[in-house]
């Protein structure tokens, strides 16, 4: 209980913290991009997900330029993990592309390793590939119609390692009045022994082998002359056929481009329908974070 209570204080005292530091990143962003020259840039370029995320990629300023052979990264830094990303390609970089892509991510939960390959153009994303995880501090959960959160801190069963397969298909529209991004994906897990099930720890989700899905929605408004600013909310659903779970979160998102290369972002789901007890356990905070981006050729290079 007193860790319960511990974990909700420190989230409510992260969320009024973020709150401000959103509020100050969004002036300040606005300010340094639009004392840039974007006079040649395209004001109608829309949000796209990645990973699974809401808000990424929005920057006009990777549309430009001529498509060509490149080395790209992403540096994205969260709270409690650090996920660095390197794509080899070819196109326009973090904006319309076909390539390979490698992504590890450390945490203070464990480290996992994604490889694969990705294409993306205006409107549509599609990825593929595979990922190892391995959770220091969870292990493989005993069969159970329901859990809660103190009976997946239990160390009962073997330490949480195993593999998906991804398959992952985004979709994008400028509205109106501002855009509707959907994305679906479809994941196999697998080196899971029988009869264990698991906590997936990058979807949030308690799982039964060996598929799982997800459908998330987001509608984005943009603020600003460039719509350098991006405010919204989210909706998903994630199911475990084999375990009859379909989950439902919802939650706010937002993000600001403080210069071509450095975004600020925040997208939280909360649950509102789960046949688990796992409070902030099954909420999705992986986008809670700073991220940089590089790449070859840029005709901004300049830092930040």
């Amino acid at each position: 209980m007193r860790s319960s209570t511990w974990l909700a204080r420190t989230c409510i005292r992260g969320a009024r913290l973020a709150c401000v530091a959103l509020v100050y990143a969004s002036s300040w962003g606005l300010r340094e991009a639009h004392a840039q020259d974007v006079s040649d840039v395209p004001l109608t370029v829309g949000p796209r997900l990645d990973s699974g995320g809401v808000l990424d990629d929005f920057q006009p300023f990777w549309s430009i330029g001529k498509p060509r052979y490149f080395a790209a990264a992403t540096f994205d830094v969260g709270a409690i993990f650090f996920r660095p990303e390197l794509n080899l390609g070819w196109g326009k970089p973090h904006y319309a592309w076909g390539g390979l892509e490698l992504s590890p991510q450390l945490s203070l939960a464990g480290t996992s390793t994604s490889i694969g390959a990705k294409m993306a153009v205006p409107g549509i994303m599609l990825r593929g590939g595979g990922r190892y995880h391995v959770w220091s501090n969870r292990n493989l959960l005993e069969p159970r119609e329901s859990y809660t959160r103190e009976q997946t801190e239990l160390a009962v069963g073997p330490g949480s390692k195993y593999f998906t397969l991804d398959a992952e298909m985004t979709f994008d529209v400028n509205l109106p009045v501002g855009a509707l991004v959907t994305v679906g994906s479809l994941h196999y897990v697998g080196g899971v022994p029988e009869p264990y099930n698991v906590f997936e720890q990058s979807l949030r989700l308690i799982v039964k082998p060996p598929l799982v899905w997800r459908s998330r929605t987001a509608y984005l408004f943009g603020l600003g002359q460039y719509d350098t600013a991006r405010i919204g909310g989210v909706f998903e659903m994630l199911g475990s056929p084999a375990r009859d779970e379909v989950m439902m979160r919802v939650g706010p998102a937002f993000a600001v481009a403080l210069t071509h290369h450095l975004q600020a972002t925040v997208v939280a789901a909360f649950p509102v329908m789960t046949k688990d007890a796992l409070g902030l356990e099954s909420a999705d905070f992986g986008q809670v974070s700073i991220s940089y981006r590089w790449a070859t050729g840029d005709r901004w290079p300049e830092f930040p």
